[in-house]
């Protein structure tokens, strides 16, 4: 596996689970759906729903930076962020096993648990700086 078509797919995905919580925030979701059906309250929901957009677009860009699509910070910023996201998504892997909704556990669980992989592997994996032109 290349590292950098692994990085640019966890950005898709990243960037298609970052439109679900848009949804949610909008309030395209009820909010009983939403934190594995485990938020007390709509208001509790809609906080929760704003900081894992905020979380899943920092590591968004973050996996876009590994691929190469944006300019990064240090290689050990993003080395940094890709175990912050590996270990963040396992966690969350186990929420969605434990979540009251059927929806959550069979959907969201393959989809955590592939950010999960995706992020412990772009961790251990050198960052090489592509020295080709864009367009060439």
């Amino acid at each position: 596996m290349n590292p950098q078509n692994v990085a640019k797919t966890a950005t898709c995905v990243l960037g298609a689970v970052g439109a679900v919580h848009i949804v949610a925030l909008a309030g395209g979701i009820p909010s009983e759906y939403l934190g594995g059906g485990r938020y007390p309250d709509e208001t509790a929901a809609r906080i929760g729903e704003f900081g894992a957009l905020v979380t899943v677009s920092v590591f968004g860009w973050m996996t876009a930076a590994r691929a190469q699509w944006l300019s990064r910070p240090s290689p050990r910023v993003v080395r940094g962020f890709m175990w912050a996201m590996g270990g963040l998504f396992a966690l969350n892997t186990v929420g969605n096993l434990a979540a009251t909704t059927l929806t959550e556990t069979l959907i969201f669980t393959p989809i955590t648990l592939a950010l999960s992989v995706a992020g412990f592997y772009l961790a251990r994996r050198p960052i090489t700086v592509s020295m080709a032109t864009p367009g060439a």
